[in-house]
């Protein structure tokens, strides 16, 4: 039996990652993987989990999906989504503060025909939250328009940001203050 002292450095030919080798397996050529997950294909664990149909069609991820319904791919021990890995296996690595967006807006998808990596604020941009229906607001509900000189910015006690048209604003304020000059005054 070998000791933990007599085994060899070596790196990992997938990961790079260095590991520890009997002398043996590096003499048989099996010391090139830190791991069997290194050792197997990633992208053959990973198309096996996934219909594919046409170019137009949505290829849809058949393995673990999170609690968001986004497909979830293991790699090397970490959790990634399988968008984000089809996205880099097939088009390229996502930029620093990038996101890919689902052009089908289906998160099981990993066709890369439907996916695009964005800026974080045009994936928000893009979605169907609350944030996003306001954000894409051009004018207020009296049709004022959402502009840099009829906008005040305000902020909620949870310090949550908000806009508020300046003419409703003003003519709110207009109609507190009047309101409150015909109060009588009490005893």
């Amino acid at each position: 039996m070998y000791s933990q002292s007599s085994k060899l450095e070596c790196l990992c030919a997938n990961c790079g990652r260095q590991f520890l080798a009997y002398p043996s397996d590096v003499k048989r050529g099996r010391g090139k993987y830190c791991s069997r997950i290194c050792w197997a294909d990633p992208s053959h664990y990973f198309w096996s989990k996934v219909e594919q149909g046409t170019q137009e069609q949505c290829w849809n991820w058949l393995g673990a999906v999170s609690r968001y319904g986004y497909g979830v791919f293991s790699l090397q021990g970490k959790s990634i989504g399988a968008h984000c890995f089809a996205y880099e296996l097939l088009i390229d690595g996502i930029p620093d503060g990038y996101d890919v967006h689902h052009r089908c807006n289906n998160r099981l998808c990993v066709n890369p025909d439907h996916l695009e990596a964005l800026s974080r604020r045009d994936h928000i941009h893009r979605g169907d939250s609350p944030s996003a229906r306001n954000a894409r607001k051009t004018q207020c509900p009296l049709g004022h328009p959402y502009d840099a000189t009829n906008t005040i910015w305000k902020r909620r006690t949870n310090g949550q940001r908000f806009r508020v048209c300046r003419i409703c604003d003003n003519s709110a304020q207009r109609h507190r203050w009047a309101s409150g000059k015909k109060r009588p005054s009490v005893p």
